[in-house]
């Protein structure tokens, strides 16, 4: 789809590095970095129309940031596979909140978790095949050229574990 927006990440400790990116991987799925804090919320509610939130990121929390339909799976950023349950209990609430409006799926900086769990979304929410997920999260990407989603080894270890935890 489109990039959505580059941001200013507070939360992320290292200054060099905090312009984060949101882009839309479908009109229902955006994904990007850690929420800041309440005003942050309530900008990709007006802006955006986002409802719910998947916050999939072991760095912060939100739910002191006044969202009603939020899930906080967290996983690491450690290249090991996510929890089959977490992955579980990510696609139950998305699938809850599919009929609410879209929905951003974060992680703190938006490159690794998000974009894997917002894979998950697209496959067993949307009904995407395996790579038509894969090719929607990576199109999305375009604010990232030379840095395809997908090449990383910890992005197919967390894109293999999410097949995994729901092939049953």
């Amino acid at each position: 789809m489109a990039h959505a927006e580059s941001y200013i990440n507070s939360l992320y400790p290292f200054p060099e590095v905090n312009l984060i990116q949101r882009y839309w991987v479908t009109p229902d799925v955006l994904v990007g970095g850690s929420i800041v804090d309440r005003a942050d919320w309530e900008h990709l509610q007006r802006d955006f129309n986002v409802q719910s939130v998947l916050n999939v990121e072991t760095e912060h929390s939100d739910e002191d940031k006044g969202i009603v339909r939020l899930s906080e799976c967290r996983v690491p950023d450690d290249g090991t596979p996510f929890p089959q349950g977490l992955v579980r209990q990510a696609v139950s609430f998305a699938k809850l909140a599919a009929g609410f409006g879209p929905i951003y799926v974060h992680c703190q900086m938006g490159g690794s978790r998000g974009p894997a769990f917002a894979y998950a979304v697209l496959r067993w929410v949307h009904g995407l095949t395996p790579q038509q997920a894969f090719d929607a999260v990576r199109a999305s990407r375009d604010w990232a050229p030379g840095l395809p989603y997908g090449d990383h080894h910890y992005q197919v270890a967390y894109i293999a574990a999410v097949d995994q935890a729901l092939k049953s």
